[in-house]
């Protein structure tokens, strides 16, 4: 599982910053890979829509802690015009299905 991998949701429609003023939607994964996304508080959900879903897997750098590692992933999902990964999210509780990243 990718523990400490950030999971964000970039609006498939064009965003504008400023409805987005606590950023996009966001959460880290924990040990079994799993997240709660929050938007303006921890774990408080995404506002329903349609979202590419971005992932960046980096590791701490003991040298520098405001300054991470490589990608583990290699850069494949942290673009939002290259990335394949999409979430939907409804006007209720959503669970998003596995994402497999490889």
């Amino acid at each position: 599982a990718a523990e400490g991998a950030l999971v964000s949701l970039w609006p498939k429609d064009a965003p504008n910053s400023a409805e987005w003023s606590a950023g996009f939607p966001r959460a880290t994964t924990v040990a079994d890979g799993k997240f709660e996304i929050g938007t303006y508080t921890d774990n408080d959900g995404a506002p329903a829509g349609d979202y590419v879903v971005l992932v960046s897997w980096t590791t701490p750098n003991p040298q520098n802690e405001e300054a991470s590692g490589p990608d583990k992933l290699g850069g494949r999902y942290i673009n939002p015009d290259t990335s394949k990964l999409t979430a939907k999210v409804e006007a209720r509780p959503t669970e998003l299905p596995t994402i497999n990243l490889q």
